[in-house]
């Protein structure tokens, strides 16, 4: 993605954001990302979302027929690593939310979330060697932790991070948007 594409991805997003329902809402997101429809088309461009861009309420892409964005912490601001990290995922997230006008204050799993806020729980992939992946996972204002598995996977709703299998929470952001 060229300069010029990835300004107008960063305007298209803000804009975005500002309709998005906020703080968010399992029940709403469910209905956005796989709809209420059984017989949806499995390859519709609403599905092709990550966790990441669920966590952080990124829901249209400028042209529905591109497939090539891949949402990653840091898409928006450093471009992609080689290698994903603790350190690259934070840096990505935290470098992302700074030029979304999105402020990110430490949290934990207990603490209680406002009315003008919401957690996300970023973690890391348990496994030995190079190739990691990363995962988000959202708490909704009414307290339900939710995920989107993947860009083909479903919304759904997760008891707590730390029992989500094969992953290893880095980190848990309180995220607040700034008026």
């Amino acid at each position: 993605m060229n300069k010029k594409e990835k300004f107008a991805l960063l305007e298209h997003i803000k804009k975005d954001l500002e309709k998005a329902i906020y703080p968010p809402t399992f029940e709403y997101d469910i209905n956005y990302y796989i709809g209420n429809d059984t017989t949806q088309n499995f390859f519709d461009f609403k599905s092709e979302f990550n966790c990441y861009a669920y966590a952080m309420q990124f829901k249209e892409k400028i042209d529905p027929s591109e497939k090539d964005i891949y949402y990653y912490p840091g898409f928006l601001s450093i471009g992609e690593p080689f290698i994903w990290t603790e350190n690259t995922i934070m840096d990505g997230f935290y470098k992302d939310c700074d030029i979304l006008g999105i402020e990110h204050i430490p949290s934990n799993l207990d603490e209680e979330i406002n009315t003008d806020s919401y957690k996300i729980a970023i973690m890391i992939e348990r496994k030995i060697g190079m190739l990691k992946d990363f995962h988000f996972i959202r708490q909704n204002k009414n307290g339900v932790w939710s995920e989107k598995r993947g860009y083909f996977g479903s919304v759904e709703k997760v008891s707590s991070p730390s029992k989500v299998e094969r992953y290893d929470i880095i980190d848990v952001v309180k995220v607040k948007r700034k008026i």
